[in-house]
């Protein structure tokens, strides 16, 4: 009889507190670190009475621009009124604190992104279930004049009784103020909506299409837009129908509805509801096995919630830290969820692209390679559907005191300051849809060597925008910083969770800059020291280190 493989072991999720973390929010005592977005660090609290809490602070950077802090008010105070049960509902909030911050109800469960990421296509009764939750959580997010803008799988939860919509309406205090000329941008491109794309202004049925985008991807484990460089993918999205090749026959009626380029044609979340139910031919329920069962010990396992804060290890002795939650639930999630990938530039400056970092993820199978080293042809075609992850062993227990015996290293070296030279872009090749040129070769960053433009594999990529300048982007499945000088793996680390970039044009990356790229659903590292970054031809050297997180 054929052996049966383990589950997957579920993913760590409270993280300790680190010197820099407070200790106390609002009079709240922090327990655990759950996660970092582009807005801030999540933290695990508890009422007075016991009761569980996410604290959401924001990150210092977005606090020094006057208009942020008025929008944040605002905001919070709109998303105080929303009362559905789909939401994670926001119970307490200090938008005047000198770190502004807001406590929302914590969620036992998983990401959408974590779900899809971990075990690929999820079943489609699963799916229009997700889509009944969501679309009665927007009818409360839209009725109390709040418009999500940044609905994606990372911010919808997956609890034992349905899903919850986080982060509701935040995303418009960082998009009203000057910080997107500063690095911010608000928005995931994946999951944009054309008008959204093209900055024109945005109402519920922004988020219909967001819905349209998620549910295509969570039934068939791909972007209906594909993949490839931000600019890439928004031209798909403003200019190319959606691909639902990979969704079942039944749904791609209302996915097509939703993923109308036209908002006045999409439906309303009450009528996507009214499809859900026709579609499930009945009432929504959301029953025992509403989630396949594999999800059912990361429920459990994350309803296990620390007694006592989590404090972090001793110095000057060798930390032993939780690893990173793979796309946490309450950080950076992987939009395409795709478990190895290609980075690729795109362009600085737009302020429509994601809130994401500097390198922009491409996959082999996001982008077609041409026979030769130029233009490559470029299609709405979506990635492969991702493939469960081999979960680490379990360690065995100890037979001696672990104060005995040293922690073992967060990091492997994989390679260390390997010197690599890209040539000047080519303005007639490798152009893609869109008034932007991307360079004949790439750095493989798992090889340290630089190959052809889209070979495959992890990479990092070049290219000029329309004004002629030459850029550095990235995916939404990993997030990058700038550091002066060399830099450590947790140097990086620590840079890219207090510091996250999103646009890294040259002239934000001179020379004796380095570039640090994490992983976001894996935790691998590679620093990019810029030795040479011609702006005006994208003429690149650099020298790479790469490590593997333990």
């Amino acid at each position: 009889m054929p052996s049966v493989p383990p589950e997957p072991s579920p993913s760590p999720v409270f993280q300790p507190l680190g010197d820099d973390d407070p200790r106390i929010v609002g009079g709240y005592r922090l327990r655990a670190r759950l996660g970092a977005g582009g807005m801030g660090s999540v933290y695990l609290s508890a009422t007075p009475g016991g009761k569980p809490i996410a604290v959401k602070v924001v990150r210092r950077e977005l606090t020094e621009d006057p208009e942020f802090r008025r929008r944040f008010h605002q905001e919070v105070a709109a998303a105080r009124r929303i009362h559905g049960l789909f939401t994670a509902q926001v119970l307490d909030a200090g938008p005047d604190d000198p770190l502004p911050w807001l406590a929302t109800a914590y969620v036992p469960g998983p990401s959408l992104q974590q779900a899809v990421s971990r075990l690929g296509a999820l079943p489609p009764r699963t799916v229009l279930l997700i889509a009944a939750g969501i679309a009665e959580a927007l009818q409360a997010i839209h009725a109390a004049g709040v418009v999500h803008r940044d609905l994606k799988p990372s911010n919808v939860l997956l609890a034992a009784d349905g899903p919850r919509v986080i982060d509701f309406g935040i995303a418009r205090a960082a998009d009203a103020s000057g910080l997107t000329a500063a690095g911010f941008r608000i928005g995931s491109p994946a999951f944009m909506a054309p008008e959204q794309a093209l900055g024109a202004t945005c109402e519920a049925r922004t988020d219909v299409f967001a819905l349209g985008v998620l549910l295509a991807y969570a039934v068939s484990g791909r972007s209906p837009f594909g993949g490839g460089p931000d600019p890439v993918v928004l031209y798909r999205i403003v200019h190319e129908p959606p691909d639902l090749s990979g969704c079942p026959d039944g749904m791609r009626g209302m996915l097509a509805r939703c993923l109308d380029k036209d908002p006045g044609r999409r439906p309303l979340p009450r009528e996507v509801l009214a499809t859900v139910r026709d579609l499930l031919g009945g009432d929504v329920v959301f029953g025992e096995g509403w989630l396949p069962r594999v999800l059912d010990a990361e429920l459990t396992h994350r309803a296990r919630l620390p007694e006592t804060p989590t404090p972090a290890p001793l110095r000057p002795a060798a930390p032993t830290v939780p690893a990173t939650p793979s796309g946490s639930a309450y950080g950076n999630g992987n939009a395409r969820g795709v478990s190895r990938r290609t980075l690729a530039l795109s362009v600085s400056g737009t302020a429509v692209l994601a809130a994401v970092t500097a390198l922009v993820v491409v996959r082999p199978q996001d982008l077609p390679t041409g026979s030769g080293a130029s233009s490559p042809p470029v299609t709405a075609a979506g990635s492969s559907v991702p493939q469960p992850r081999t979960p680490l062993p379990t360690p065995p227990t100890p037979m001696v005191s672990p104060s005995s015996v040293p922690a073992a290293p967060r990091y492997d070296i994989v390679y260390r300051d390997r010197p690599i030279t890209l040539p000047p872009i080519k303005e007639e090749g490798q152009w893609v849809p869109s008034p932007y040129a991307i360079g004949d070769l790439e750095i493989d960053l798992t090889g340290g060597k630089a190959v052809r433009a889209f070979s495959g594999g992890w990479s990092l990529g070049y290219g000029l925008g329309d004004d002629r300048r030459a850029f550095f982007s990235k995916a939404s499945d990993t997030t990058a910083a700038v550091v002066k000088g060399e830099a450590s793996p947790d140097a990086c680390d620590q840079a890219i969770d207090e510091r996250p970039v999103t646009d890294l044009p040259f002239g934000s990356v001179p020379a004796g800059r380095t570039i640090c790229l994490r992983d976001d659903s894996e935790g691998d590292l590679a620093a990019v020291s810029v030795k040479r970054a011609d702006r005006a031809t994208g003429g690149v050297s650099v020298r790479v280190s790469a490590w593997h997180k333990n």
